[in-house]
């Protein structure tokens, strides 16, 4: 899931951006969303790893498409341990 944090008319608006990662790496990935955030957005982000295993952090949304029904992401910070858990669970898929 993603929740973005904007200012609408004075008022703090959070929204939950519900979908799932189709494409993942270190640097971003393409997150699959019925209605996607616009270009530009600063986004958090959760996605899980395994049963166990969550990568967070924040991301910029980089490229928006409602024809293909998602967004492309670049992260830009990691929570904690995630870099090196998502590190781990890419190269554990990749072998």
């Amino acid at each position: 899931d993603l929740r973005t944090v904007n200012e609408d008319f004075g008022a703090t608006v959070i929204r939950t951006i519900s979908g799932k990662f189709l494409d993942l790496s270190l640097s971003g990935g393409w997150f699959e969303a019925e209605h996607p955030a616009p270009v530009g957005v600063l986004v958090h982000f959760t996605a899980r790893l395994s049963e166990t295993l969550c990568a967070r952090g924040l991301a910029l949304v980089a490229r928006a498409s409602d024809q293909d029904s998602g967004m492309g992401l670049e992260f830009v910070e990691y929570i904690g341990a995630s870099r090196a858990d998502l590190t781990c669970f890419l190269e554990r898929i990749a072998a």
